[in-house]
């Protein structure tokens, strides 16, 4: 079966090679490249829905953050029909992870967010945690210090 032409966002037009190309220079998994950020879309999705009352570990969590920030990256080297395609879905997921999400410190640590640049309004991502973590979650940010810093 053969594709139309514009039918995936981030395909179209060699749009697609310049996504394709950031992907993979961020050591994305090939059936995400493949996906495009039609793929990383939903996945963001699927993160922002289940962000609440997270059951994972902290290494998951860390993950899952990255995606969105993966996610911002192929977004800004798109081409404007290709960031269109996702945006109100981004736009959504984005608000439905903060809605279920607190502020806290930086996730991967002052010292990785001050030589990563890191930046808190740009990069809200890195400085947010569930509202509800599940117990390992829960003592691993204890641990990490980001528990109770939610009520600056």
């Amino acid at each position: 079966m053969t594709e139309q032409p514009g039918a995936h966002p981030d395909r179209s037009a060699g749009g697609g090679d310049v996504v394709r190309r950031y992907l993979a220079s961020r050591g994305v998994a090939g059936f995400l490249i493949d996906g495009g950020l039609s793929e990383m879309a939903s996945r963001w999705q699927a993160i922002a829905t289940s962000a609440e009352r997270y059951e994972r570990t902290l290494d998951d969590w860390l993950n899952d953050v990255e995606l969105r920030d993966i996610l911002a990256g192929a977004i800004d080297v798109a081409s404007e029909p290709d960031r269109a395609a996702v945006r109100s879905s981004i736009d959504r997921s984005d608000a439905v992870f903060r809605a279920a999400t607190v502020e806290t410190g930086p996730l991967w640590g002052a010292a990785v967010a001050a030589s990563d640049g890191h930046d808190r309004a740009r990069q809200w991502w890195y400085f947010r945690r569930p509202k509800h973590p599940g117990a390992e979650l829960a003592e691993e940010l204890k641990t990490a210090g980001l528990l109770e810093l939610h009520r600056r």
